[in-house]
């Protein structure tokens, strides 16, 4: 080589010598900087690792945001989740519950501890009893046919030639069924008094064990429910050559009452009315009201009826018609009448009883849940135990498994969300400064209730709350029984009390968030309190999309269609009285929220090819869209405050992205035809992914955040606003 070309050579090497060095300066000045796109350092802590590992298998990055946020959010989770066989739907609250309640389970299996309080020791005889399927399967089916016979006087479709049963009027069976916890004709509770929230009063409505008008007129509905109650009565009397005839009877007649029930749409427009007992007994005289009431409150202890008592009666409609087939069947069809009135109490309690029953129960469900196997026994007893006895395995849960970090931080979030309430109540321009004051008086009196309450460690208390339960381990059904009717007495007993506004109306272990209007509480037990929702050790970005909007979807629930007619103080006021909004304020609201229900109405769900009911949902709806704004200014405001947080790893998205990603996945849900069309029939809420389009398409900072195109699927033009 000659010395002119190597020193060419030397020159060319040198010059890509100094090109690298320079790369890698100018490389390691870059990866040295924070990134400049989202302002701050990466999060690498467990719980951001966690989160951005669930983001990653949820989110489809394949779909736009601006096109369909729910699919860009869950689309992986759709595609890639199973729905267990013995469940009708698969999402994130549900995931959550089973967890919680397996845990609970775990508890609820290990020995009683002699040390332990009274009302723990209970719920452990109580779970052990509901587990030992050998004794159930063993004398279950001799216990429960013993019990129609004794305590509800006999069932006619087992009895062909035994007229002694219709010694007892089918009002009597009524009665009893009511103490049973099952309200055959019309549902009953003691609830609120809606224009003295201090006082109580009895409450009748439609009953709830009824199916959907439009199952009563479903081919494969009505038969696999047929082909039920035979399997269950074949049971007990496997030779009766009437049966199938009397199914067909009995049936009918249940259809009868079914197709009575008031619409949904008409339910949520109309309130109740208000008779003394001597008025309904002129208003309805078909049935026989002063006996119902007195028999019924000679099983309480202390509160005497008298026939100028008080009655708030819903669906009024209902009553009018269902009293008289009531009537009618007493004098021409008395046999079909009361096999369905003990029926009533049987068919939701299979569960509980020997396999067989189970078993029997098992086709109904394909046709309506779409599940082909029953829950492992541990969670539905679990689950029984956790309703029944809701505070003492909320003491065991708290104890084991909550945060108590968790209340303090998440109480913070509450205030600064309840305060960007009221901010955004000010800035209204369709209301008029007289019902921002009312509004706003009402945000600052809401009753705050997070965690759990403090009474779950006073041992007398909790030996107290459960004293009168008589419970064995070895016993379910009669365990079951008494709890029953403990339960009803006592509901029964504090028709008379004093109601307490700040006490708890939910045990702690619960997975979900509550507003109540005559309490003017919002309340978020201990079981929601976990990620997804809520990470004491999580970016506040996602804990705000995920609490945080729940948070503001209850708070807003006191300003929805219904929670307005409430004042601060819980007192219900009829859409003209005194003391609330003005008219010109609400014939404002009105057409605010007749845009949501345009909205929803429009929204169609393409798995059942059904419309979502606009005014059914309408709560839901406007608590949702007011939610996810509160949450979210709440959260600018805070990070303004204290700075950027560090963002997730491996994810190309800044905080506010991920406060939306957040709220998105909390609703990833896949679900099966029949769950999907029963919730869009009879739900108060709109299917998942119009919790997630809806709110999400209506909020230009979510638009923004995303850098929509207006046009854009979730960047609509036109935007439906309540508050």
């Amino acid at each position: 080589m000659s010395e002119r070309r190597y020193q060419k050579l030397i020159k060319i090497i040198y010059l890509i010598a100094v090109f690298l060095i320079l790369a890698i300066i100018i490389l390691s000045i870059l990866l040295s900087k924070k990134n400049t796109f989202y302002g701050d350092k990466i999060c690498n802590n467990k719980a951001c690792i966690k989160a951005a590992n669930m983001i990653l298998q949820n989110i489809d990055l394949s779909v736009d945001p601006c096109d369909n946020f729910y699919e860009f959010s869950c689309g992986n989770f759709l595609k890639t989740s199973r729905i267990p066989d013995e469940q009708s739907r698969i999402d994130i609250f549900d995931t959550l519950r089973d967890r919680l309640a397996f845990n609970v389970a775990d508890l609820l299996s290990k020995p009683i501890d002699n040390d332990e309080n009274e009302s723990i020791k209970k719920a452990k005889k109580v779970y052990t009893s509901c587990m030992d399927e050998e004794t159930i399967d063993k004398f279950g089916e001799l216990r429960v046919l013993n019990f129609i016979k004794d305590e509800l006087f006999g069932w006619p479709i087992l009895s062909l030639n035994d007229s002694s049963i219709y010694l007892t009027t089918p009002l009597d069976k009524i009665v009893k069924l009511h103490l049973l916890d099952t309200h055959f004709l019309f549902d009953f509770f003691i609830s609120a008094n809606p224009k003295d929230p201090s006082t109580s009063i009895i409450r009748l409505s439609q009953p709830f064990w009824l199916f959907n008008k439009e199952l009563y007129n479903n081919p494969s509905t009505v038969s696999a429910y047929k082909v039920f109650i035979q399997k269950i009565i074949q049971i007990f009397s496997p030779d009766n050559q009437y049966l199938k005839l009397d199914i067909d009877k009995m049936f009918e007649l249940e259809k009868e009452f079914g197709l009575k029930q008031v619409d949904s749409n008409i339910r949520r427009n109309s309130h109740y009315k208000n008779y003394t007992i001597n008025e309904l007994q002129l208003k309805l005289p078909k049935f026989d009201w002063k006996k119902f009431f007195s028999s019924l409150f000679t099983f309480s202890e202390k509160t005497e009826i008298h026939d100028n008592e008080t009655i708030l009666i819903d669906d009024w409609e209902y009553f009018e018609k269902a009293t008289e087939l009531f009537y009618n069947s007493t004098k021409t069809d008395r046999k079909n009448l009361d096999n369905l009135i003990v029926w009533i109490f049987l068919k939701d309690r299979t569960t509980f009883l020997p396999k067989k029953f189970k078993d029997a129960k098992l086709e109904l469900d394909r046709v309506i849940k779409g599940t082909s196997s029953m829950p492992s026994r541990s969670l539905t007893c679990s689950n029984f135990v956790l309703e029944t006895m809701e505070y003492a395995v909320g003491r065991l849960y708290i104890e084991n498994y909550f945060n108590n970090a968790s209340k303090a931080a998440a109480t913070d979030m509450i205030l600064n969300i309840q305060n960007e309430f009221k901010e955004m109540l000010n800035e209204l321009d369709w209301m008029d400064e007289k019902s921002k004051q009312i509004a706003i008086e009402k945000a600052n009196s809401i009753d705050i209730k997070i965690g759990f309450p403090e009474f779950l460690y006073n041992d007398t208390f909790m030996v107290e709350l459960y004293e009168k339960y008589s419970l064995s381990e070895y016993e379910f059904f009669d365990n079951l029984i008494s709890v029953l009717k403990v339960d009803t007495i006592t509901s029964l007993n504090n028709l008379r009390k004093k109601s307490d506004k700040k006490e708890w109306l939910i045990g702690p272990a619960i997975v979900n968030a509550f507003y109540s209007s005559p309490n003017n509480q919002i309340c978020f037990p201990a079981g929601i309190l976990q990620f997804p929702f809520y990470d004491v050790e999580s970016p506040n970005y996602l804990n705000y999309g995920g609490i945080g909007s729940v948070i503001g979807h209850e708070i807003t629930h006191g300003f929805d269609d219904r929670g307005r007619l409430y004042d601060k103080d819980g007192i219900f006021h009829e859409e003209v009285s005194e003391g609330l909004w003005t008219n010109k304020t609400v014939e404002n609201y009105k057409e605010k929220v007749q845009c949501i229900i345009d909205q929803y109405n429009n929204y169609i769900s393409k798995q059942v090819n059904r419309s979502v009911n606009g005014i059914q949902t309408q709560g839901e709806n406007i608590a949702d869209n007011g939610g996810i704004k509160q949450s979210f200014r709440a959260y600018k405001k805070w990070a303004k405050k204290y700075g950027p947080e560090p963002i997730l790893p491996g994810l190309n998205f800044n905080q506010e992205q991920l406060f939306f990603i957040n709220y998105g996945q909390v609703w990833c849900g896949k679900f099966r035809d029949q769950n999907l069309m029963s919730r869009i029939l009879n739900g108060q809420h709109s299917p998942a992914e119009f919790r997630v389009i809806g709110p999400t398409s209506n909020f230009d900072e979510f638009s923004r955040a995303f850098n929509c195109k207006t046009g854009q699927k979730n960047h609509p033009k036109n935007k439906c606003s309540v508050w």
